[in-house]
């Protein structure tokens, strides 16, 4: 993982994986960035990444990762 907040360049990628998600969704409840993103690849069960391009992204990643209960469906790459 590549992370230079101060010259814009994010390379990063939140991670979903539809084998690990158990359907409790908590994290779509505090998602806002990849709200969408998030829950069109839950809704059609597959695993996807998502770019993280922002510090706000990355802190909302890292949120959500952490409310993960499986601690397997969501990760950061």
């Amino acid at each position: 993982m590549t992370l230079l907040v101060a010259g814009t360049l994010v390379v990063a990628q939140l991670c979903y994986n539809a084998d690990a998600d158990i359907g409790a969704k908590d994290f779509l409840k505090q998602a806002q960035i990849f709200n969408a993103q998030l829950t069109a690849m839950s809704e059609a069960r597959e695993s996807g990444c998502v770019e993280i391009r922002s510090e706000n992204a990355m802190e909302e990643a890292k949120r959500l990762v952490k409310s993960d209960s499986t601690q397997e469906t969501l990760t950061i790459e």
